[in-house]
């Protein structure tokens, strides 16, 4: 593995030994991060089908608060506390398994 990645690292960012560990950290700590959100998602996807009511609740505060046609933004987070703790929930459930 080892071998790999330090060609990987030679390979995009040159011979420089410097920058080459750094690159080859990077390509550590890409993974963790990325199967991280991957998990969260899947997390916040599974309870929304077992728990449907908890679905409905959130949207119904998405609605009354941000409408239709609209995205919320971080401007809207302090009159969404219900979406605001499903997000922190998912994210506590997830690093608990």
């Amino acid at each position: 593995m080892t071998v790999i990645k330090d060609t990987a690292g030679n390979f995009f960012v040159g011979t420089d030994k410097k920058f080459s560990n750094t690159f080859n950290l990077c390509l550590m700590l890409f993974p963790g991060g990325a199967d991280t959100t991957v998990s969260a998602i899947s997390t916040f996807f599974l309870m929304m089908i077992c728990y449907p009511g908890i679905q409905e609740k959130a949207q119904a505060e998405l609605d009354r608060v941000v409408g239709k046609g609209h995205l919320p933004d971080y401007d809207d987070e302090a009159e969404l506390p219900y979406i605001s703790a499903l997000v922190k929930e998912t994210i506590r459930y997830d690093s608990d398994i």
